[in-house]
């Protein structure tokens, strides 16, 4: 079916299940999923010890107080899903059933009708990232975009960082590989105060791993691309980090990409996985700002490490 036969036909259930939002400077807060989980969140974190760890920049505490294992429901404005905490560093979260399938075909018909798909490039024209062709969709432009926005600001930003001056969300990546297609080991922050990574599986295929998952990285020096792309090679997806697949489209991994004090946590090194031969790997990034919550100190340290690191490991 093509794009705009397909966008036709889910008009109507559009206009049921996503509410028109107007043009965001930022994005508004909606109802917080930790509110409608006081009880339930209470019993599943009451037997939890206490954090060994602040909670990461931009996390809301009760999300980080969240055990490894422990599964919640949270609650969109049209539909349930579950959370799942996946590691301790960085703070990750898989979300199940957290797009509708209408969401996942509008975003993916609205790439194509976009016009605006081209091959996607990395930071420094590295070829870490291949196969791959990306466009971007403004809020203020898809009101799929913006419901889901305002949704994952208000369920998955701590409302003290979203409400300091700059912070908001970058439009919507929507990102098509092909066969092969692969983003090799990347920092998504490291050149901008991207405190919340949302990774969308779109159609179900594609897996992300986290090479340095829970693990020590006192003796890497993250300033040195070749020692730390070294040490990843002798890594395997299969045994080493962790490894997120989605079970449906819709699935949703979100994590934290800094620490209480606002320095990078660099166990938030992801790759895209390659994809597989004769399928297409829809995935759509979403990144949300907080340049509040990263001190000056801090801010001219990632300078620095951004500026070695520039000839080496990939920034998204």
């Amino acid at each position: 079916m093509k794009p705009s036969a397909l966008l036709a036909l889910l008009a109507p259930v559009l206009a049921n299940t996503i509410a028109v939002a107007p043009p965001l400077a930022r994005p508004a807060p909606a109802v917080a999923l930790f509110a409608l989980l006081v009880p339930r969140l209470a019993g599943a974190i009451a037997v939890a010890p206490p954090l060994a760890r602040p909670a990461p920049a931009g996390c809301p505490a009760p999300l980080a107080a969240l055990p490894v294992g422990s599964t919640i429901e949270g609650y969109r404005e049209t539909h349930a899903f579950t959370a799942e905490r996946l590691s301790t560093r960085p703070t990750c979260v898989l979300l199940r059933n957290f797009l509708s399938e209408v969401e996942c075909k509008i975003i993916m018909a609205e790439a194509e009708l976009s016009g605006a798909l081209h091959p996607a490039e990395t930071s420094g024209g590295t070829d870490a990232r291949r196969n791959c062709d990306v466009c971007t969709l403004p809020p203020q432009k898809s009101a799929a975009v913006a419901a889901i926005t305002r949704e994952v600001a208000g369920l998955l930003l701590d409302p003290a960082a979203a409400a300091l001056p700059g912070s908001g969300s970058e439009d919507l990546h929507v990102l098509r590989y092909g066969a092969g297609g692969e983003f090799r080991p990347h920092f998504d922050a490291m050149a901008a105060p991207r405190v919340l990574t949302v990774l969308y599986y779109l159609n179900g295929v594609g897996a992300t791993w986290f090479p340095l998952a829970d693990a020590s990285t006192d003796a890497l020096d993250f300033g040195d691309r070749e020692a730390v792309l070294r040490h990843v090679s002798t890594l395997d997806p299969s045994r080493d980090g962790l490894l997120v697949e989605p079970a449906a489209p819709g699935d949703a991994l979100a994590f934290y990409n800094f620490e209480a004090n606002g320095a990078p946590d660099m166990h938030a090194l992801h790759a895209g996985v390659e994809v597989g031969a004769g399928e297409t790997k829809w995935v759509a990034s979403h990144f949300f700002r907080a340049p509040g919550v990263v001190t000056p100190a801090v801010l001219h340290h990632r300078r620095m490490l951004h500026g070695r690191a520039s000839r080496g490991v990939v920034r998204g």
